[in-house]
C-alpha cells in the first residue's frame, strides 16, 4: 500500500512538472489524449476533428471512442467527454451542455405496428433499449409534471447509441435516443418522433479533466473548442 502511495506521489509530481514546463512554453503542442464515447464520437466530433487539427498543427491528437468508464489519471488521458455526474474527486467537471432525451421510431414500423398515441401502447411496441439504462427492470418516462414507468421487456439491449439509432431506423422497434444525434434522421424521414412529449430526464455532459491539466494551452485549446462545438450542436 505505501508503495502505490508513493508511485502515486511521484506521478503527481511528473503531472505538474509537465504542467509546469507547457506553461512556460505557452504552445500548443504536444501529444493531447482525449476520450469519448463512440456515439458522441460519430454524431459531433467527426466533422469537425479536422478543423481542430489545423487551427493546431502541432498538437498530436489520440482520441479514444470508448463506452466504458475510463480513470482518466491512470490511463492517461489529458481530456475525457462524459455524459453523467462526476464521482472522481480528482478531477475537474466543465459542463458542456444538457441532452435531452425522447422517443424514436421508423416509418416502416409504425405502419405494421399503428400509430402511438398514448404512453400506455408503449407496452405494445418492441422496445429496444441502450444498456446504461438497464438499472433497473423499469424505465421511467416523463412529460413535464406526469410520469409513467415502463416495465422493460427488450427486443434487444446495444451499448452504443450510434447502433441503436440504426436498429430503430431499421425498423425494428422504438427507443429512446438523445435528440441530437437524430435531426438528420427526421429531415429524411428515417426516425419518427413517437409523443414528442414524452422522454426520459435530460442529463448534463461533461470534458473531465485532471486538477491542473487546464493551465497545458493545447488541453485548454481542445476544451475552448469543444465548448463551441457542443454548444452549437445541442442547441439544434
Amino acid at each position: 500500500m505505501r508503495y502505490l502511495e508513493h508511485c502515486r506521489r511521484i506521478q503527481q509530481e511528473l503531472e505538474l512538472a509537465k504542467v509546469s514546463v507547457a506553461k512556460s512554453l505557452d504552445t500548443v503542442s504536444g501529444k493531447l489524449k482525449v476520450g469519448a464515447s463512440v456515439g458522441i464520437g460519430h454524431e459531433v466530433l467527426k466533422e469537425s476533428l479536422a478543423q481542430f487539427i489545423r487551427l493546431y498543427p502541432n498538437v498530436n491528437l489520440q482520441l479514444e471512442l470508448i463506452n466504458r468508464r475510463v480513470d482518466l489519471i491512470e490511463e492517461g488521458f489529458d481530456l475525457v467527454i462524459r455524459i453523467g455526474d462526476l464521482d472522481d474527486s480528482r478531477l475537474v467537471a466543465k459542463r458542456l451542455g444538457k441532452i435531452s432525451r425522447k422517443l424514436y421510431s421508423s416509418p416502416q414500423y409504425l405502419q405494421s405496428q399503428g400509430d402511438i398515441k398514448s404512453v400506455q401502447q408503449l407496452s405494445e411496441c418492441d422496445l429496444l433499449l441502450m444498456s446504461s439504462a438497464q438499472k433497473s427492470t423499469k424505465l421511467t418516462l416523463s412529460a413535464g409534471k406526469q410520469h409513467y414507468e415502463y416495465k422493460l421487456e427488450p427486443k434487444a439491449i446495444v451499448d452504443d447509441f450510434t447502433l441503436l439509432k440504426q436498429l430503430v431506423i431499421d425498423g425494428l422497434g422504438v427507443a429512446v435516443l438523445p435528440d441530437y444525434m437524430c435531426q438528420e434522421a427526421l429531415i429524411k424521414s428515417e426516425l419518427v418522433s413517437v409523443l414528442p412529449n414524452w422522454g426520459m430526464e435530460t442529463v448534463d455532459i461533461f470534458a473531465l479533466y485532471p486538477k491542473h491539466r487546464l493551465d497545458i494551452p493545447k488541453v485548454r485549446a481542445f476544451l475552448e473548442f469543444i465548448q463551441t462545438l457542443f454548444a452549437q450542436r445541442l442547441s439544434v
